[in-house]
Order: structure tokens, then C-alpha cells, then sequence
């Protein structure tokens, strides 16, 4: 069974509980995301460095809450270092 299933939609600490599975997941700790629930979904909102942290938020709600629907509206803005010719322009 699921840590958390459908019938516990009108829990009002369903967020925070997707929080602390995220908080608690090497993957994905110290991410600081917009977590809602709308129905029987978790929206996910914000901005990430990266898409393989965007892709990890996804798949540790989906492994830790496989009974709801995850909405990932998570940005990755990847940054780089600037390269030699940047850095002249």
C-alpha cells in the first residue's frame, strides 16, 4: 500500500508530507519547491538548476506516492561556466 492513497486527499498536510519525502531523498534534498495539491494531484512548481533535478522531484513523488497524479511545472535553468570566446565577447 501506498504511504499516502486518494482517501487521504482532504488530509491538509499532503504537501508536507511530499516536502519530507523530498527533503529525505539524497536525489532531491535541498530543494526548495512550490508543493500543492489540487484534487487528487501534487503540483509541483519552481525552478531547479537542472533537469536531471527536476526529472528526480518527479520520479521520488511517483515512487513515494504512486497512487496520485504528479504535476511537474519545475523550470531547469542549467547554468555553465562561460566559455573562452564569452568571456571575450
Amino acid at each position: 500500500m501506498s504511504q499516502l492513497d486518494r482517501t487521504t486527499q482532504d488530509d491538509p498536510y499532503i504537501a508536507e508530507h511530499v516536502r519530507d519525502a523530498l527533503a529525505s531523498d539524497p536525489r532531491t534534498e535541498g530543494l526548495e519547491l512550490d508543493i500543492s495539491v489540487a484534487g487528487n494531484a501534487i503540483v509541483l512548481r519552481g525552478t531547479v538548476t537542472t533537469t536531471r533535478r527536476r526529472d528526480a522531484a518527479h520520479d521520488v513523488i511517483r515512487e513515494r506516492f504512486p497512487d496520485w497524479d504528479v504535476h511537474n511545472g519545475l523550470i531547469a535553468r542549467e547554468f555553465h561556466e562561460p566559455t573562452r570566446a564569452e568571456h571575450l565577447s
